[in-house]
């Protein structure tokens, strides 16, 4: 789960996962069947929808850089203005491995 914090307000929560645990137990079974499962099933929808301009799925003003390795990069503006209705937008860019097919 993310939540951003500024100083005494909190954004809304995001759940987010992100590959293996390092170290983990690998079952050559088990990744013949994750495998196998990978092939018949089609990718989900994108959640949440695209709006205009957030959430947005390509890079939009203020967009950090693509690490060079695989992670996250978030970025926010540095001043908000703490009124009724302001809104503060987290961007990010990420990299991630190849899953095999």
């Amino acid at each position: 789960m993310i939540t951003v914090l500024l100083r005494e307000h909190a954004s809304n929560r995001v759940r987010v996962e992100l590959g293996n645990k390092a170290g983990g137990y690998h079952d050559e079974e088990v990744e013949k069947f994750l495998a196998a499962e990978r092939e018949k099933a089609a990718a989900p929808p994108v959640s949440p929808k695209p709006g205009k301009p957030v959430p947005s799925y390509v890079a939009i003003d203020g967009s950090p850089a693509i690490p060079d390795e695989v992670g996250i990069t978030l970025a926010a503006d540095r001043v908000v203005v703490g009124s009724p209705g302001a809104r503060s937008i987290l961007r990010g860019a990420f990299r991630l491995p190849f899953l095999p097919l």
